[in-house]
């Protein structure tokens, strides 16, 4: 019967266990996806403000190049390379003009109309300063006449050099709306060309693409005519660091993000590298770029539910302990003498007899019982009962034999791997000690003492015991 009991414990524990484990894992991966959801949001819209933040700069240089358009300004010595064949200010550590902050190349000597747009970039970025992650970028300016470039920072010729037949203007300038229609155009998905394609960073060696934002020429009355691109770069690594500060922990390990390009379908992957099958969402960019992310169940189970599956094991195995503790009371108490305390015939339906595990079995009654109750009432004869039942488990032991009421004042114990002389003796025993109980009357019990045989039925072996018993009283009635 324990054994039974055990079974369904441990069966309810691992239902309990799989199911419990299931529907959590389940609740914590969907609220995981959303809440990723919103970071993934968060990530874009770090992106977005950087590039209104490039516009709205892009805008005050235009302003600041209209109003400097009639002045007239010196122009900054320039150093051509040989080597290069460029024309620089600013390009060599060991030479620093400080007419200009940043670094200056071209195919031809700056002219005055360049180095007003170079010192009216220099002007906006000295003025206000930004928040990173924009200010962390590189920021250029590329001129659409492919005649010269512009970095705000310094940068040597031997790190990078300006090629207009590799940045030709078709890179940068494609759809270019006009200026005030591209003011008042908030959705970045329709403002024109605002990034590159992907390409190899001639600095960092990284895959990279370039933000832009046009800068005007405001002098012509009837239409704004675009002058060169304000651009900043993103690399892999610089999209990974945005996105983990967005995050509230390190979950690159269950989660894949790629940009797309809507134009070539080419994507590179910054988090992870392939596509997992539950998807976060897809989070537009701008017109040619969209950010895909997806998460992993297998690597966020591994990273995230442990904890959750051992807490929830813990307490699937206390449960099925707890069951399995209700269930043996309960079974015992089904199966108990309300009385004596000890088994009542209904164990013998989960006893099996088998030939490896012989049984000795004794069955006994009282000796006119009858006539103590008669004489000394029924609460008498409950308390012969009773002796005889803490009679019987002092004489036996607890975790391997069974003492069973089989009605009235009949008993049967039944011995596990007892020698049948020494259960003989252990009746004897008990008849001694009964013999204590009262000095008004002598309380004894007749009994009868079997083996069991292999396989056969336990009530077969009681029964044969039974005519023993039945032997001795005859004996005791001559």
């Amino acid at each position: 019967m324990k054994r039974k009991n055990i079974i369904i414990g441990t069966s309810l524990s691992v239902i309990l266990f799989l199911l419990s484990s299931s529907l959590i894992t389940a609740y914590l991966f969907q609220q995981e996806r959303l809440s990723l959801h919103k970071s993934f949001n968060n990530f874009t819209t770090v992106l977005i403000d950087n590039f209104n933040i490039n516009e709205k700069i892009a805008d005050s240089v235009s302003i600041r190049y209209l109003r400097m358009k009639n002045q007239h300004i010196p122009l900054p010595s320039s150093h051509y390379d040989s080597h290069y064949h460029l024309y620089g200010v600013n390009t060599d550590h060991n030479t620093c003009n400080s007419s200009i902050l940043g670094t200056f190349e071209s195919i031809s000597p700056p002219n005055e109309q360049q180095v007003k747009l170079a010192t009216s970039i220099d002007y906006i970025f000295e003025r206000y300063k930004f928040d990173d992650p924009y200010s962390q970028r590189r920021h250029y300016f590329y001129s659409i006449n492919d005649d010269f470039f512009y970095s705000k920072e310094k940068l040597p010729l031997n790190q990078y050099k300006y090629n207009p037949d590799v940045f030709h203007a078709n890179v940068f300038f494609g759809e270019m709306p006009d200026y005030i229609d591209r003011k008042f155009i908030s959705d970045t998905t329709k403002k024109g060309t605002t990034s590159t394609e992907f390409y190899k960073d001639a600095v960092t060696k990284k895959c990279t693409y370039s933000v832009i934002s046009y800068v005007y020429d405001l002098s012509k009355p009837n239409s704004a005519k675009v002058v060169g691109a304000l651009t900043y770069d993103y690399n892999i690594d610089d999209l990974r660091a945005i996105l983990t500060r967005t995050l509230k922990d390190n979950k690159s390990k269950y989660i894949s993000a790629k940009l797309t390009s809507s134009d070539t379908k080419r994507s590179v992957f910054f988090v992870g590298n392939q596509d997992y099958s539950f998807k976060i969402g897809s989070f537009p960019l701008s017109k040619k770029y969209t950010v895909h992310a997806s998460i992993s169940l297998r690597h966020f189970i591994l990273e995230k539910t442990k904890q959750y599956i051992l807490i929830n094991a813990l307490s699937s195995i206390l449960i099925g302990i707890i069951t399995y503790i209700f269930m043996n009371n309960n079974t015992n108490e089904n199966m108990c003498d309300s009385l004596t305390s000890v088994y009542n015939r209904k164990l013998l339906r989960h006893i099996k007899l088998n030939k490896d595990h012989e049984k000795t079995i004794a069955v006994f009654d009282c000796n006119k019982f009858k006539k103590i109750n008669d004489t000394y009432g029924h609460d008498m004869g409950d308390k012969a009962l009773i002796f005889i039942s803490e009679t019987l488990k002092k004489n036996t032991r607890k975790n391997s034999d069974y003492i069973i009421r089989l009605g009235g004042d009949e008993f049967c114990i039944i011995f596990n791997k007892l020698a049948l002389p020494i259960a003989e003796k252990i009746m004897q025993r008990i008849n001694r000690t009964l013999a204590t109980f009262s000095e008004d009357f002598i309380l004894s019990v007749s009994y009868g003492v079997t083996l069991s045989q292999a396989s056969e039925d336990i009530n077969d072996a009681i029964h044969r015991a039974d005519k023993q018993l039945y032997t001795q009283k005859q004996a005791r009635s001559r």
